[in-house]
């Protein structure tokens, strides 16, 4: 069997980071939409979940119809990743991802689901400041 990773006890350098995600903000989004790309601004309220989580709600306006949706990020020591869901009110689906901060500061995470456009798995990234 292997190792059970260390707790750590308390933040780390990585959960601290999550926290410089706190406030509201203005996202540029672009969906790919039955190999079309749709572009579409909004806003994302990020708090924070005790020093270890984020919890955003977000709402944007998209080809007439308003898009809400939640997402939750941190970073799972277990897995020395960045770790985040994305749920929203156009899709049944539940999103996960996992990732890294990049050379410019920026958290891009990556998973895969379902796409109801090819009735296959497709991969979703997600980059945030």
């Amino acid at each position: 069997m292997g190792e059970t990773p260390s707790i750590p006890q308390g933040p780390t350098d990585q959960h601290e980071q999550m926290m410089n995600k706190v406030g509201e903000w203005t996202v540029a989004c672009q969906y790919f939409l039955g190999g079309e790309t749709v572009a579409a601004e909004g806003v994302e309220l990020v708090e924070a979940l005790g020093p270890y989580w984020t919890v955003g709600h977000f709402r944007c306006e998209m080809m007439g119809t308003e898009i809400s949706g939640v997402s939750t990020s941190g970073f799972d020591p277990a897995k020395g990743k960045y770790t985040g869901t994305w749920q929203d009110s156009a899709t049944p689906y539940f999103y996960y991802f996992e990732g890294d901060i990049d050379e410019d500061g920026r958290l891009v995470m990556e998973g895969e689901n379902y796409d109801p456009f090819t009735s296959s798995t497709a991969t979703y990234r997600s980059s945030r400041r």
